[in-house]
């Protein structure tokens, strides 16, 4: 297939800011860049209130999202920019106003047609604020040339709950690197666990992602596993108050955990995150919010062939359904045990879930994902302007 030069500009965070959607979407474009030499791309990275990074060349403009004048700025930069389509990503904390209300005066200002992605789309009843981000999600909907979701259920949902044209949305998974497991020895040599069973966590931490809850699973498990070793991997999250991680440790030692708890309070990079995955026997992810509809964690998980076990959030419903994971009821620390505690206990058990969740996280990589972004955005993109006659 030719591909047509393609030029794209990118809303969203971005690397070295720490965060999951710009891991995302610095990883999407070096997909898209390797899928068609003739794609170009710009950023506008967005800030939140603070943020002083230092962004590399292809940030031409940042977005203050709390900031209505930033918001203009921005927009006319887009629509002189000569781009031929927006890439726009979304989640209700990433844009300005109460729950990123500040979106849709932004996207009326654009001339430049808009595929959005959605971070998160509020299936559950439970969620925040619920009618106010279906309302906020319709309303997008009518601005954007585009959606994509990552689960076929949010598909769904907005074509049957919020009567979106199905056309307009495409399922496209969330993408991860591939994952050279030949390298565990080296791996688990580099961070001193050879002789250790490891559980890893790793992202923004936030009350929100049950880190406590697998904390106080641990006494259950480490009397008939005292080589358990739980690798707790990130930094918290910038809007948790500055005594949630001194927490954190302070729980550890309060339930005698310091021999069987490592953290490390830094956002990792690609290969340290590499080595920690390759080296994990189970992976965790004991998360509270059970309506989310995206886990780049997880993704990563599953695509580094780890044996995972996690809560029932609807994303981890669905990647780890068919014997590719175990899930546990959330806030339950005994349940959570009684689930570990036979994996711990059986290297071949651990294996079978591990092949599955290889298998299934082998479809994906970014190769494959980054083509099909591709296709939805020269689908939706401004026809090529033509050759000047001679």
């Amino acid at each position: 297939m030719t591909r047509r030069e393609l030029k794209v500009l990118f809303l969203s965070t971005w690397p070295p800011k720490p965060c999951g959607i710009a891991t995302f979407s610095h990883d999407l474009s070096r997909a898209m860049l390797s899928a068609n030499p003739q794609f170009d791309y710009r950023v506008v990275a967005i800030n939140d209130p603070g943020d002083d990074f230092r962004y590399p060349p292809v940030v031409r403009q940042q977005l203050e999202r709390e900031s209505l004048a930033s918001l203009r700025d921005v927009a006319a930069y887009v629509n002189a920019s000569g781009a031929d389509i927006v890439s726009l990503q979304h989640e209700f904390g990433l844009w300005g106003g109460f729950d990123g209300e500040f979106i849709l005066p932004f996207l009326d200002r654009l001339r430049v047609p808009v595929v959005a992605t959605l971070h998160a789309v509020p299936l559950a009843e439970s969620t925040f604020n619920r009618a106010n981000r279906l309302r906020l999600i319709a309303e997008i909907a009518r601005r954007a040339r585009h959606l994509v979701v990552f689960l076929p259920d949010a598909r769904d949902y907005l074509v049957d709950g919020l009567g979106i044209d199905p056309d307009k949305i495409s399922v496209i998974p969330h993408g991860a690197p591939a994952f050279d497991r030949s390298r565990r020895g080296e791996a688990r040599e580099r961070l001193d666990v050879s002789d250790r069973l490891v559980l890893t966590t790793f992202g923004l931490l936030s009350r929100f992602k049950g880190i406590e809850d697998a904390l106080r699973a641990l006494p259950l498990l480490v009397d008939k596993c005292p080589e358990l070793l739980y690798l707790v991997l990130g930094r918290p999250h910038p809007y948790e108050p500055a005594d949630y991680y001194p927490g954190l440790q302070h729980l550890v030692t309060t339930l005698g955990l310091d021999e069987n708890v490592r953290f490390v309070d830094r956002f990792l990079d690609d290969d340290e995150l590499a080595d920690a995955l390759i080296a994990t026997d189970i992976y965790l992810t004991p998360y509270l919010d059970l309506a989310q509809v995206s886990s780049g964690t997880l993704t990563f998980a599953l695509s580094a062939g780890c044996c995972c076990v996690s809560t029932p959030f609807v994303y981890a419903r669905q990647v780890l359904a068919e014997g590719r994971g175990l899930l546990v009821p959330p806030a339950d620390p005994a349940a959570l045990a009684q689930a570990l505690g036979p994996l711990l206990a059986d290297t071949e058990l651990r294996d079978r879930y591990r092949q599955a969740a290889g298998e299934y996280g082998a479809a994906l990589r970014w190769p494959e994902i980054g083509r099909r972004y591709l296709d939805a955005l020269e689908a939706q993109a401004l026809p090529p302007s033509p050759l000047p006659s001679a």
